[in-house]
């Protein structure tokens, strides 16, 4: 991550209450998705699960609130 992108999630992120995938892991398990990418979800939601952000003053594409 840059420096500029992580002094703006520094700044302007904000935790919100979210509901874990881990207690997904064995039904995913059980339709044939692997352990390992079940793991790694977990991982991904564990740093960046419910953190919201504003769009960049700077952002060029995708939905904006104005």
């Amino acid at each position: 991550m840059t420096r500029r992108a992580k002094k703006f999630v520094e700044v302007e992120g904000v935790r919100v209450p979210q509901q874990g995938i881990r207690r997904h892991r064995y039904a995913w398990i059980e339709r044939g998705i692997p352990a390992a990418e079940s793991d790694r979800a977990a991982a991904f939601q564990d740093r960046w699960g419910g953190l919201a952000l504003p769009p960049a003053p700077f952002y060029e594409s995708g939905p904006r609130l104005t």
